[in-house]
C-alpha cells in the first residue's frame, strides 16, 4: 500500500505515553523508537513483510563504477536543466536532492526519477550556488544529499525558495562563501556531521538483527517536527543511502537552536502530518520513466514523490516539509 494511505491511516494512533514512539502503519510497516543527537532524531521504518531487492543502481554507486555522466545540457548551459547519462548496464536511479559539483554552478538533482541502461536524459536541477556562472570542469557527484528544506523546495519547483534555504543554512551553521554554495555549510559541518553520522549509525547498529535486517526507511525530525519521510522498496537499498540520508539529517539540524520541544515528533505533530496527507493533491502528470510511474503530490507545507513499480510497490517513496 502506497505510503500516502499508510500514514493518511495510521499516524492517528500515534501513543501519547512518554517514550512511545511507535507508529504502526498499513501494510505491515512501523517506525521503531527514535535515535535521538540534539535536536534530530531519527526513526527506523521497518517492514513485516520483505519482497524481492530492486536491481538498480545508485548515483554513487554508478559514480564510483565511471557508469554515469552529468553534464551541462549546452555550452552555454541552462540553470535548471542537466544531461544524465547512464551508461551502465542496469537502471540508474537518483533522488531529488543528490548533489553535483562543478560546471558552471553547483546544482540538485531536481526529482526522483530512473534512467534505463545505455540512456541519455535531460533532467530537472536546482542551482545551490547562485552566486557562480563559469565552468569549473566537469561535474563530479558530491556524495551529499541537501538538507529536507532545501530538497523541499526543489520539489516544489521553486528556485528562489532553494537560494534562500541555502543562505538560511549559511548564516544558521557560520559558514562563508563569495558564491553562496551550500558546499561551503556541508563543509564547514563536515566534521561535526561525520561525528553524529556515526553516532547515529552505531545505535542503528545496536538494534536487535531481526530489527536491523527490516529497516526499509527513516522519518527524521528536528526539535519534534517532522521534515524527511524516505522509504524504499527493500532493506538493502534503504542501507545503501542510509549515510547521505543520515548526513542529510545531520545538516537539516545543523545550526538549530535550542529548544525545550522534545526531538522526536509529539501526537500532534503526527496528527498535522496525517492531515496534510489527507489534503496533498497530485502535482503535475505522472510521468514514465525505465518501466518505472513518477507521481508528486502537494500539500500545505508538504511534497512527496514516488517512483512506483509495475505491479504498484514504490522503489522510493519520499516526503519532505517546509
Amino acid at each position: 500500500m502506497r505510503l500516502a494511505l499508510v500514514l493518511s491511516s495510521a499516524l492517528a494512533s500515534w501513543p501519547a505515553s512518554a517514550g512511545a514512539h511507535r507508529i504502526d502503519l498499513d501494510g505491515g510497516r512501523h517506525t521503531l523508537e527514535p535515535v535521538v543527537r540534539g535536536p534530530l532524531a531519527v526513526l527506523p521504518v521497518v517492514a513485516d513483510q520483505i519482497g524481492p531487492a530492486p536491481d538498480v543502481m545508485t548515483l554513487d554507486e554508478a559514480s564510483k563504477a565511471g557508469t554515469v555522466k552529468v553534464e551541462e545540457v549546452s555550452q552555454s548551459g541552462t540553470v535548471n536543466r542537466l544531461v544524465v547519462t547512464n551508461r551502465g548496464r542496469k537502471p540508474l536511479l537518483i533522488l531529488a536532492g543528490e548533489v553535483v559539483q562543478g560546471g558552471k554552478q553547483d546544482r540538485i538533482l531536481g526529482q526522483d526519477t530512473v534512467l534505463g541502461p545505455r540512456e541519455r536524459l535531460e533532467v530537472q536541477a536546482f542551482c545551490v550556488e547562485h552566486g557562480r556562472w563559469n565552468r569549473q570542469g566537469s561535474f563530479e557527484n558530491a556524495g551529499e544529499a541537501a538538507n529536507a528544506k532545501v530538497r523541499f523546495e526543489a520539489k516544489s519547483g521553486n528556485q528562489s525558495g532553494v537560494w534562500a534555504e541555502v543562505d538560511k543554512k549559511l548564516a544558521s551553521t557560520g559558514a562563508t562563501s563569495e558564491t553562496h554554495t551550500l558546499r561551503a555549510a556541508t563543509e564547514k559541518e563536515r566534521g561535526a556531521t561525520e561525528v553524529a553520522r556515526r553516532e547515529l549509525a552505531a545505535a542503528l547498529d545496536r538494534l536487535p538483527a531481526r530489527d536491523r535486517s527490516r529497516i526499509v526507511g527513516y522519518v527524521a525530525s528536528v526539535s519534534g517536527k517532522v521534515v524527511s519521510v524516505d522509504t524504499f522498496a527493500h532493506p538493502s537499498l534503504a542501507a545503501r543511502y542510509r549515510s547521505k540520508l543520515l548526513r542529510s539529517y545531520v545538516l537539516e539540524a545543523a545550526g538549530t537552536a535550542a529548544s525545550l520541544r522534545p526531538a522526536a515528533p509529539a501526537a500532534d505533530e503526527v496528527a498535522g502530518l496525517r492531515r496534510k496527507l489527507d489534503a496533498a493533491k497530485p502535482a503535475g502528470q505522472k510521468d514514465k520513466r525505465a518501466g518505472y510511474l513518477l507521481e508528486s503530490e502537494r500539500g500545505d507545507d508538504l511534497v512527496r514523490s514516488r517512483v512506483v513499480g509495475a505491479h504498484g510497490e514504490p522503489l522510493v517513496d519520499s516526503i519532505q516539509t517546509r
